[in-house]
């Protein structure tokens, strides 16, 4: 038996006088194989008058209309969410999203690494890579890297506020 993506149909589509809008119903079937997105068309052609009038039909511009088919056996594709995130220096830690879109079957891995611009690994943020694994119909994931606080903090040692001295701690 052949495969079938969509269920093949044609007519004949009759306005009623001032309908302005009609539909098209095709049927499309799902299968459990990975394969890229498929296309159709649909077809508009030979417009005419039905009644006694003799009224000349035309056809617009937009007479074909392209039809793609998204395969959601497909694994899918995976990227952040936002591509800049600000955090303050005493946030402690930043959860960076992951989405997938575009499919969810199956499970796959994707390996990440932190890279400096002008901030300094283990200095302003802590080094990190890593491997975050999506399971079937899993959709969204978070990386988490530390963020280092670079204010300095200081403690009074004394008897009385006149004595105390600031020490670093």
């Amino acid at each position: 038996r052949e495969r079938k993506d969509y269920e093949h149909t044609e007519g004949v589509l009759t306005f009623a006088p001032g309908e302005k809008i009609k539909s098209i119903d095709i049927t499309i079937y799902e299968d459990d194989l990975v394969e890229e997105n498929e296309k159709f068309y649909v077809s508009l052609s030979h417009p005419k008058c039905t009644d006694k009038s003799h009224t000349t039909v035309g056809l617009g511009n937009l007479k074909i209309c392209e039809i793609t088919i998204i395969d959601v056996s497909f694994p899918g594709e995976v990227g952040f969410v936002d591509t800049e995130i600000t955090v303050q220096e005493d946030c402690g830690t930043i959860t960076i999203p992951l989405e997938r879109s575009k499919g969810s079957m199956g499970w796959f891995t994707v390996e990440y690494m932190t890279s400096h611009i002008t901030a300094v690994p283990d200095d302003h943020f802590y080094s990190k890579e890593g491997s975050i694994k999506f399971e079937p119909n899993e959709t969204h994931k978070d990386i988490t890297i530390g963020i280092i606080n670079k204010k300095k903090k200081y403690r009074l040692r004394g008897r009385s506020s006149e004595t105390a001295k600031a020490h670093r701690g």
